[in-house]
């Protein structure tokens, strides 16, 4: 996939590869956790309110349903590659 999105043609490497290069470079895949606490539910409340107030001045014909997906596409990965 990576090879793709830079235009590699020919590369061939398989889950083997990338598993041996993490190893080879001490790289561990890890959990991210965060603290439920650090949410700021007034901040959060007050956003959707404006969002909503700003959502009344677009026709339901320019909406579109983004369901599962939301607004969550910029949220961070819930794992990670780092160095050991």
């Amino acid at each position: 996939m990576i090879a793709a999105q830079l235009s590699i043609v020919g590369n061939t490497a398989s889950c083997g590869y990338v598993r041996g290069f993490l190893k080879r470079h001490d790289i561990c895949n890890i959990s991210m956790h965060r603290e439920a606490d650090d949410a700021n539910l007034v901040a959060a409340a007050a956003a959707v309110e404006k969002i909503r107030r700003r959502l009344y001045a677009y026709p339901p014909s320019r909406m579109y349903d983004m369901d599962n997906t939301g607004l969550l596409y910029k949220c961070l990965s819930s794992r990670s590659h780092v160095p050991r």
